[in-house]
């Protein structure tokens, strides 16, 4: 399997939640904005924080295999791995629901070997083909990017973006323009 290269820690809210991801090879995004985020061939640990031991505490490790609706289908493997975060990243562990490691921190914890060891072989089915199913304005979960429409007194724009924020608020200041909806396959 090809070195993964974007991991996240998204939080365990609770036992029943950690039971029913797992059972569903699903993650629960915490908002909108970590749906958004997270692309296929992303890693996950999902994990919680000891504040006894100031460690993280992984519990599934998990590659992103696409969006349904809104939840991730993930590939889980269950795993007991500790981390231990500097003084710093205790911060992000403790007030933080999920974010994305730092490429420092992601050498320093080895977690491309822990997800290695874990996925021998790679989870993630190949494309069919190279036409998209998305809609009006899917996640083109490859790339890690949006293709949109976007209507305007102008007529219409279709496009594609890696940061689909940043793009609606530039046509809605140019173009005084709205997205007419958004659609994950």
């Amino acid at each position: 399997m090809s070195a993964l290269k974007t991991f996240w820690r998204l939080r365990i809210e609770s036992d029943a939640a950690f039971r029913s991801m797992m059972a569903s090879s699903t993650a629960i995004p915490p908002d909108g904005e970590f749906l958004l985020r997270v692309s296929r061939g992303h890693g996950i640990c999902l994990a919680s924080y000891d504040h006894g031991t100031a460690t993280g505490l992984v519990r599934a490790m998990g590659i992103v295999l696409g969006v349904e609706g809104d939840r991730l289908r993930v590939a889980w493997r269950e795993t007991s791995v500790t981390l231990r975060p500097n003084g710093s990243g205790q911060k992000f562990w403790v007030d933080r629901p999920y974010f994305e490691f730092a490429k420092t921190v992601v050498a320093r914890y080895q977690l491309a070997e822990h997800f290695a060891a874990l996925f021998p072989t790679s989870p993630i089915p190949p494309r069919t083909s190279g036409v998209s199913t998305a809609g009006i304005a899917g996640r083109d979960t490859d790339s890690g990017g949006y293709v949109y429409l976007i209507k305007s007194e102008y007529g219409y724009k279709i496009g594609k973006t890696k940061n689909m924020k940043q793009r609606t608020q530039l046509f809605g200041v140019k173009l005084r323009a709205s997205a007419l909806g958004m659609h994950s396959p």
